[in-house]
Formats: C-alpha cells, sequence, structure tokens
C-alpha cells in the first residue's frame, strides 16, 4: 500500500524503534500517557467520545477508561454506551439476539449479506 502523501513510501513493520518522519511534530511530538483506572484493573487508555456511523453514542462530561485491544476483535466500554451502541444495531437488525451478562450479540444469516449493513464504530 502506497503512502497517502508520497505514493514511493511503501508500508512496513519497525520492531524496536520508531520512524520519526511518521510522528506529528518528529520524536518531540512523542507525548507519555497515563494509565486510566478501570473496573477490570488493566491498562486503558482515556476515552473522550464514541460513535456509530456518524452518530454519538453517549455525552459525557469529563472521561471514560477505555480499553482498545488491537490484537483481538475487542473493545470494552462502559454500560451505557454499549446500551447506546446495541440500540443503534437494533434498527438495521431487528432480529438481533444480545446477551446481556457477556456482552455479545449476534444476527442470523450470512456475513456477507450482514457485513455492510454495519456502520464504522469510531472513537
Amino acid at each position: 500500500m502506497a503512502h497517502k502523501e508520497n505514493p514511493e513510501h511503501k508500508s512496513y513493520a519497525l520492531f524496536g524503534g520508531y520512524n520519526s518522519t511518521q510522528i506529528v511534530g518528529g520524536a518531540q511530538g512523542l507525548k507519555t500517557f497515563k494509565n486510566h483506572e478501570n473496573i477490570l484493573g488493566t491498562w486503558c487508555l482515556k476515552g473522550e467520545g464514541m460513535w456509530y456511523g456518524k452518530q454519538p453514542l453517549f455525552s459525557v462530561p469529563d472521561n471514560f477508561p477505555a480499553i482498545i485491544d488491537t490484537g483481538s476483535s475487542q473493545i470494552s466500554i462502559p454500560p451505557q454506551v454499549y446500551a447506546n451502541l446495541v440500540s443503534e444495531w437494533e434498527k438495521t437488525f431487528p432480529d438481533m439476539t444480545c446477551t446481556k451478562e457477556r456482552g455479545y450479540c449476534s444476527v442470523p444469516g450470512i456475513c456477507k449479506n450482514i457485513e455492510n449493513k454495519v456502520k464504522n464504530v469510531g472513537f
């Protein structure tokens, strides 16, 4: 995949360092972040907002703990935000079933027929 600003740049993986040309402000642009507490006692970031498509899912005066596991397809969000997300899904998938205990939802059918109806989730 070519780099959008310079098509001659190709994608690559870098282990054990960083490429300062890919950081806004170069190496001085690196900022450390603080671990925010969450109910699981695990690592998380500061969540400031979440959207489904262009629809905001919630409004908070402060922030909330956000766990985004890039090694899996799982996210952890506050219960009210999850309820808002399920409410949005139900508009498109009235036959969806969700388990309240595990926060798992499923829709009957073939993935190919469902995947294009799901909107992007933004953070």
